[in-house]
C-alpha cells in the first residue's frame, strides 16, 4: 500500500520514481562505480606511477609525466596527498583506494548534475551529446578559446600519451570551465582545482558512462521533478558497503564498526514518508494557525489530531524549519515547496498587517527557512548538491526559477 501511494503520488513531483526507475537508477550507478573506480586505479597507475601497493614507480619511467606538464604536476600533487595521508596515519594503499573512490563518486556526479541541469534548461546543453553538445559548440567560438578550437577541428587523431586525442583534450577543458562555473555555487562537488578533477575519465570510459546515462529506461530520471534521482544514486553507490555492513554483524553479532557508519546510516527516505513527516509538521503548523486554509486540500498525508492549545498567528517569514541529517535535502525540497503555498495564502489575506511589504521571492522561501546539517564528505556532497553556500541548486534553483521567473533558459 506504501509503494502504490509512492508511485500513484499526486503532488506533481516524481510521479515517474518507482520500481523500475530506481531499479535502474541502482544498476547504472553499480555499473559506473565500477568503471570509474577502475578507470581511476588505471590512470594512477599507467600514467602517473602510483602502484596498488601504494609506492610510486620512477618518474622516468612513465612518459606521459615526462613530456605533459600536466602530467607531471598531477604526478608531484599524488606524492604530496600520499605524504599528507601518512602524516595523520592514513597507509599509502588505503589512502590510494579512497582517492579512486573519490574520484569515482565525484564524476559521477557531476554527470548526474549535468544531465539535471540540461534537462532544466539551467545550462547550455554539455554532456548528453558530449562533443557534438551546443554549449560545447558555443565555447569553441567564444573569444579566448581558440587555441580549444585548433584542437578541436584537428579531429580525434593521434592520442596524445593519456590517451586524448585533439578534440577530447578540448572536450576536456570544456568540461573543467562548465566546473568551474558551477564551483560558484557548490564548490565541493564541482572545484575544479581537486585530485578527483585530474583523474577525469577517458574519453572511452566518458562516453560509455553517458551512453548509459542516455538509455531510455533511465529517461525519466533526469527529468525536471525527479530530484529524487540524486538521492537514489547516492544510496546506490554506498549499497556495496551496506550489504557488507549488515553481513558482517550479523556473522560477527557485533555492533558496526566506526568505518561501516557512513554506509548505514545514511540512507535515503522515500517520497511518501517524507511528505508524512513535512506535512504533519510544518503543514500541521500552519493549519492550526489558519484552519480555513485551502492546503488541508493538497496535503494528502496530513492526519487530522484534535488540538487543544491554539496556536498564534505569526508571519510565513519567521518560520523556520531545520533537518538535522539532510543527506541530499529531500525533507528541504518539499518544505520549500510548501513555504511557497503557504506564502501564496498569506498575501491573499490583506487584513494581516505583515503582508503588505514586498512580495515574497522564491529566495525569501529558500534563504529565510530552510537550513539542514550532515556529517562526513560523501554527505557534505550530496548534501551541497542541493544546499550550496547561496542555499540554491538542483531541486531550489529550478522551484526558484519557476516562481521568480527565470532570467534566462537554455533550448
Amino acid at each position: 500500500m506504501v509503494e502504490r501511494r509512492h508511485e500513484q503520488d499526486d503532488d506533481g513531483g516524481s510521479l515517474a520514481m518507482n520500481g523500475t526507475l530506481i531499479s535502474a537508477i541502482t544498476d547504472f550507478t553499480l555499473a559506473a562505480r565500477e568503471s570509474l573506480t577502475r578507470e581511476a586505479g588505471e590512470q594512477l597507475e599507467g600514467i602517473y606511477g602510483w602502484l596498488p601497493d601504494g609506492s610510486f614507480g620512477e618518474a622516468k619511467r612513465y612518459p606521459a609525466i615526462a613530456v605533459l606538464p600536466e602530467a607531471a604536476e598531477t604526478r608531484r600533487r599524488l606524492e604530496l596527498y600520499a605524504r599528507e595521508e601518512a602524516e595523520v596515519g592514513i597507509a599509502a594503499p588505503i589512502a590510494r583506494e579512497r582517492l579512486k573512490r573519490e574520484a569515482a563518486f565525484t564524476w559521477l556526479n557531476r554527470a548526474a548534475a549535468f544531465r539535471l541541469l540540461e534537462e532544466r534548461k539551467l545550462i547550455k546543453p554539455t554532456l548528453a551529446r558530449l562533443h557534438k553538445s551546443n554549449g560545447y559548440v558555443f565555447w569553441l567560438t567564444t573569444d579566448g578559446n581558440e587555441e580549444a578550437l585548433k584542437l578541436h577541428e584537428q579531429g580525434a587523431l593521434p592520442l596524445n600519451l593519456m590517451g586524448e586525442g585533439p578534440t577530447d583534450v578540448a572536450y576536456r577543458r570544456w568540461l573543467f570551465a562548465q566546473c568551474e562555473t558551477q564551483a560558484a555555487q557548490v564548490s565541493v562537488l564541482f572545484d575544479p582545482a581537486t585530485l578527483a578533477t585530474r583523474l577525469c575519465p577517458r574519453p572511452a570510459v566518458l562516453r560509455q558512462m553517458v551512453e548509459a546515462m542516455n538509455a531510455q529506461a533511465l529517461a525519466p530520471a533526469w527529468q525536471p521533478g525527479n530530484e529524487e534521482t540524486v538521492g537514489w544514486l547516492y544510496q546506490s553507490f554506498s549499497s556495496k558497503e551496506l550489504e557488507a555492513a549488515f553481513a558482517a554483524a550479523r556473522e560477527s553479532k557485533k555492533k558496526f564498526e566506526p568505518a561501516d557508519i557512513p554506509a548505514v546510516t545514511q540512507l535515503f527516505t522515500i517520497r511518501w514518508v517524507v511528505r508524512f513527516l513535512v506535512e504533519n509538521t510544518l503543514g500541521r503548523l500552519w493549519l492550526e494557525m489558519h484552519p480555513d486554509s485551502r492546503l488541508k486540500d493538497s496535503l494528502g498525508y496530513w492526519v487530522s489530531v484534535p488540538s487543544s492549545q491554539p496556536r498564534a498567528l505569526k508571519p510565513v517569514k519567521e518560520i523556520t524549519f531545520l533537518d538535522p541529517c539532510c543527506g541530499s535535502m529531500h525533507f528541504g525540497l518539499l518544505a520549500f515547496d510548501l513555504f511557497a503555498e503557504m506564502y501564496r495564502e498569506e498575501r491573499e489575506k490583506p487584513e494581516q498587517d505583515w503582508v503588505n511589504g514586498p512580495r515574497p521571492t522564491a529566495g525569501i522561501a529558500d534563504e529565510t527557512h530552510r537550513d539542514g546539517l550532515g556529517i562526513g564528505p560523501p554527505a557534505s556532497i550530496m548534501t551541497y548538491v542541493h544546499l550550496d553556500e547561496a542555499g540554491v541548486f538542483f531541486g531550489f534553483i529550478a522551484r526558484k526559477r519557476q516562481i521568480d521567473r527565470p532570467l534566462e533558459v537554455y533550448d
